[in-house]
Formats: C-alpha cells, sequence, structure tokens
C-alpha cells in the first residue's frame, strides 16, 4: 500500500501516516474495516516522547492500536527522537509495560533510547506465539553510560536470528544465541566480541562497529572457530583491537571481508598482518575491502597469494606513502611473461586466477600508466590474449589529484582497442 510507513522516517512520523490513520480517515466505512483489519495494526513505528505531549494519552492509543492487531505476530520499533528531559523518564515506563503484555507476540523488537532505565523494563515472559517469538532484535543505548541492571528476553528469543546491539554490554543482555545467523554489535568491547561469537555457531554475517578495549588484558583468551561465518565487517575503532582480535577467531568458511577502522592513531598501534591470518586461517575468501589504514600494513603480493579464491578487491590508499595499490597492479601485471614465441603474453603467476573486480583509491605518483594494460596480459602495442585475461572484467581507479600539481592534471595515454575500458573518477 502507498501509505504504508516509511523505514528511513523518524518513528513519530511513521505513526502519523501508519495505514490503519490514513485507511481510516476516509470514511466511517473505510474506518470498521480499518478497525476489523488485525493485519493493518501488527507494525507499529512509535515515538515514545516529544516536546508537549500527552503521555497518559499516548499509552491509551498504544495499548488500544496493539489490542486491534489481534493474534498476529507483532513488528514493533519504539524510541526516542528527542532529548528527553530527566524528570519525563519515569513517565515513559508505562508504554514499555503495555508492549510487555504483548511479548508472546513479539517478532521483530526494535528499540533506541538514551534511559538505561526503559530496556530494563522489558521483560521476555509467557509462551511465545507458535513458538517462534523474536526473530529479530535491536536495542540502542545512546547518551547514557551503561547500567548493572539485565534485559532478560531468554523466553522470547529461543529462535533469534538477528541481532543489533548498540552501547549494550553482553553481560547485562540475556538472550538465546544459538541460532543467531546475523550480528552487528557497535561499541562493544573485544571481548565481547568474542564471546558473542562462540555463543552463536550458526553465526552467518557479523558486522563490528567501534571494537573497545578489553576490560581485562589479563583474563584469559582462547582462539574462537566460526565454522559458518561468511561475511565480516570491522569498522572504526583501532588497530590495536583488530590485532589482538584476529589472533582469536578463525574463519574456515569466510567469503567476504571488510576491513576500515579510520584509527586517527594507527602509526602508534601494533599492525594487522592479514597474510600471517590467512595462512592460520585459510578460506575461499571471495570479496576483501581494506581501508587506507588496513591497506598501508600489508604485503599486498604475499596476501593476495593466500587467497587464490578472490574475486573482488577494494583498496584505498590515501596516504600519499601508501604503496599498497602499486603493490597491487604491479602484482597482478607480475603475472605474466611479457611475450611468448607466437608474441602472446602467457601467465607465469597464478595470483588470483580468479579475480573479476579491481577497485582502487590513492596515490597516481605512485605507478606508471603503463601498467595499467598489463594487468590484463597485454603490453603498448601487442594486441594479444591469454586465459587469465578473461576473469579480470572491471577496473575502476579513484585517483586523488596531486597537492602540488603545476602542470595541471596528468592523463594515462590511451589503452589498446582490445583492452577492457575502466571507470576513471577524480575526487
Amino acid at each position: 500500500m502507498c501509505c504504508l510507513p516509511d523505514p528511513d522516517k523518524p518513528p513519530d512520523t511513521k505513526f502519523k501516516k501508519s495505514a490503519p490513520l490514513i485507511l481510516g480517515a476516509v470514511c466511517r466505512t473505510w474506518r470498521r474495516i480499518v478497525w476489523a483489519t488485525p493485519r493493518l495494526w501488527n507494525v507499529i513505528f512509535f515515538d515514545l516522547w516529544f516536546k508537549g505531549c500527552d503521555t497518559i494519552a499516548r499509552k491509551e492509543i498504544l495499548a488500544e492500536w496493539l489490542l486491534r492487531s489481534g493474534r498476529r505476530p507483532l513488528h514493533i520499533t519504539i524510541g526516542t527522537n528527542q532529548v528527553v528531559p530527566d524528570e519525563s523518564a519515569e513517565a515513559l515506563l508505562p508504554f514499555i509495560d503495555v508492549l510487555n503484555v504483548y511479548a508472546d507476540r513479539w517478532r521483530t523488537l526494535k528499540v533506541y533510547t538514551a534511559f538505561s532505565s526503559i530496556l530494563e523494563r522489558l521483560r521476555g515472559g509467557g509462551i511465545p506465539l507458535d513458538g517462534c517469538g523474536l526473530s529479530e532484535l535491536d536495542l540502542e543505548m545512546h547518551d547514557e553510560e551503561m547500567w548493572p541492571f539485565v534485559i532478560n528476553l531468554t523466553p522470547v528469543t529461543s529462535r533469534l536470528c538477528k541481532l543489533r546491539i548498540c552501547g549494550v554490554y553482553l553481560n547485562s543482555l540475556e538472550v538465546n544465541y544459538q541460532f543467531l545467523t546475523h550480528l552487528t554489535a557497535e561499541f562493544i568491547d573485544e571481548d565481547d566480541c568474542v564471546e558473542i561469537m562462540r555463543r552463536a555457531p550458526l553465526l552467518i554475517v557479523c558486522e563490528f562497529r567501534g571494537i573497545q578495549e578489553p576490560y581485562d588484558e589479563n583474563a584469559p583468551q582462547c582462539v574462537v572457530i566460526c565454522h559458518n561465518l561468511q561475511k565480516l565487517v570491522i569498522e572504526d575503532g583501532g588497530t590495536k583491537q583488530l590485532v589482538s582480535f584476529f589472533g582469536r577467531i578463525q574463519l574456515p568458511k569466510l567469503e567476504e571481508l571488510t576491513i576500515n577502522t579510520n584509527d586517527a592513531h594507527w602509526y602508534m598501534e601494533a599492525k594487522l598482518d592479514l597474510a600471517a591470518f590467512f595462512d592460520l586461517s585459510p578460506c575461499p575468501l571471495q570479496s576483501l575491502t581494506l581501508g587506507s589504514i588496513e591497506s598501508d600494513f600489508q604485503d599486498v603480493r604475499k596476501m593476495l597469494r593466500k587467497v587464490p579464491t578472490l574475486k573482488r578487491l577494494s583498496l584505498c590508499a590515501r596516504q600519499w606513502t601508501n604503496m599498497a595499490v602499486r603493490d597491487a597492479l604491479y602484482a597482478l601485471a607480475g603475472r605474466f611473461r611479457p611475450t611468448n614465441l607466437d608474441g602472446h603474453p602467457e601467465p607465469t603467476d597464478l595470483l588470483v586466477p580468479q579475480l573479476e573486480s579491481l577497485r582502487c583509491s590513492g596515490n597516481p605518483e605512485t605507478f606508471s600508466w603503463d601498467v595499467l594494460p598489463k594487468i590484463f596480459g597485454l603490453n603498448a602495442g601487442n594486441h594479444g590474449h591469454s586465459d587469465i585475461q578473461a576473469s579480470l572484467r572491471n577496473v575502476d581507479l579513484i585517483l586523488s589529484p596531486r597537492r602540488d600539481c603545476c602542470h595541471g592534471p596528468q592523463h594515462p595515454p590511451s589503452l589498446p582497442a582490445s583492452a577492457p575500458r575502466r571507470g576513471q573518477d577524480r575526487d
């Protein structure tokens, strides 16, 4: 329906424009039909507080809304988009009490708040509808330190598949992890990251943002093997935690890896060696994306040798001392002999033979333009082809302008007619 709420808009906007409210305003007949149709009421986006709101009246609206949902599974998003005065925080707790009455029908629950008391108020009692319970849980704490309370949602998370937590300590959340397949965790410490991976043996996709230092650096550590993890994304945080974190995990089925920490103090920390990690944890990696900090740490050729299954490679090298893009281009170009007796280039190195896409962002002064046709197995004026050339289909170069340029931008020479064209942007 055109009046279904937009999931990208704030909860209060969604509530005002939700389907049952719009349809019920058409006429009296439509209103009767809408009120008697539970499937229009089992999805709710509700802003707990805004300036000038009547919390008592809004509590009654929430209760009436949920009552009209019949026995259908509930998909609930609640939160506080505005700064709530401390004196108004207590008035928000009755909203959570209303939600708790319907805990047996929660299917999706997303709560965003600055008050720990709201999350602590959640109760997952009762036998879940159809024995399913929550399949997706999203809890976000902001603008407040964590608390000594515990959120116990164990009874309604027996089939939990997706979990996102932000600013929530692992020991403050009690849920079932055995069927968890998708995890997003923001601003939790390294120990909690590893512990969740240990508790969730079926994890397929894992995203960590802002990994924090462990509280007890002397605590015993063990290696966790995630037998089913296929995608790992790490953003923000510090490189020191990366080195320690990757030393504590093994990912034998990993297919996609993205690391982009943007650590301002990267030069002071230990350096992550991905070649060493892939050596200890061989995996069928197909996609690798490294930010400017992480790419600077790597011996690119050595790293690529460890992942022969790689199909997509993306490197960012923003620092003018970062040679990762140069090393990648020359390593790929070095896969071929200049020519054989027939005048055609021949592959000499089985370096990433399945590579299909290369995306690089960096400094054009670190490499010579004549290396570009060579990564396709071509030499200037030589239009020969080889088997390995066929795999590489797309090359995107995003080049930073010279800081001290006084002669205008440099342009690459034209490629041979048979060479695949690349997208070229300048930022």
